[in-house]
């Protein structure tokens, strides 16, 4: 049986985010900022990821201090995005 194909909206507020549900639909996951506690839930063989304008995929934000599940990540794929 297949994986499910999840999306993640990465950076997205207002505007850019109703815009993106209209072409993509609704998300799986939204992600504030394109960070290493993102890749707690992305999927990076299955899912696809939508940046907002400000956004980067080689660029990686500082992670927030309230993540208790960053743990669980141990490395960040920096070319994840190259199965797109």
């Amino acid at each position: 049986m297949a994986k499910k194909v999840c999306t993640h909206f990465i950076g997205f507020r207002g505007d850019e985010y109703n815009s993106a549900k209209k072409i993509w639909g609704e998300p799986d996951f939204i992600h504030p900022v394109h960070d290493r506690r993102a890749y707690v839930e992305i999927d990076r063989d299955n899912d696809i990821l939508i940046f907002a304008n400000k956004e980067r995929p080689e660029v990686l934000s500082k992670y927030r201090r309230e993540y208790a599940d960053l743990s669980n990540v141990t490395k960040v794929p920096y070319n994840a995005w190259a199965y797109l």
